[in-house]
């Protein structure tokens, strides 16, 4: 999909599809906004992505996202990476606002290993964690890289970032 407006409507990706917002584009979604089901999609976001429920669900593996707008989430995380079994590859790129908005949500939930996150933004949790990683493979062979150069700051009773018991590599040359 691709929108140069703002619309209500949620969205799906399949495998290797593409969803872009302009910087005039939007999605105000009652509910998750973005579902991704397919392998190795995309979304590419320079507007706004809101939703009260997710604004990405991303329950496959290879996906990438691009923001450099803002997405948020009101109900749950604003970004929820949930395929519990294995590790996603996914891959963050973020420049713009990431923030889980109601009290208790998570900017960014993972519950998956093999993951990049390169912020040079805002990543922001309220009264919640902005990047929470629930990964418990124990091997030692599957982890999450986070690199930091912009903020990344969870308030309240939150926490920056809340690791799991795998390894995982942070470089932080912002604030955390």
């Amino acid at each position: 999909f691709s929108l140069d407006f703002l619309s209500t409507a949620p969205r799906t990706l399949l495998a290797g599809e593409f969803g872009f917002l302009s910087a005039s584009g939007g999605l105000a979604v009652t509910g998750d906004a973005i579902l991704v089901t397919g392998l190795a999609a995309n979304v590419v976001n320079y507007g706004g992505i809101f939703a009260t429920g997710l604004a990405v669900n991303v329950s496959s593996a290879a996906v990438t996202i691009h923001n450099t707008g803002d997405i948020s989430a009101s109900g749950n995380a604003a970004l929820n990476f949930g395929l519990q079994s294995a590790a996603t590859n996914a891959s963050i790129y973020n420049s713009g606002s990431i923030t889980g908005l109601q009290n208790g949500t998570d900017a960014i939930l993972i519950q998956t290993g093999g993951n990049t996150i390169i912020n040079t933004g805002e990543i922001i949790g309220t009264n919640d964690d902005a990047i929470q990683i629930n990964t418990n493979f124990g091997s030692g062979l599957v982890f999450n890289r986070i690199t930091n150069f912009g903020l990344i700051s969870g308030t309240g009773t939150g926490f920056a970032l809340s690791l799991g018991s795998d390894t995982d590599i942070v470089t932080n040359s912002g604030t955390m």
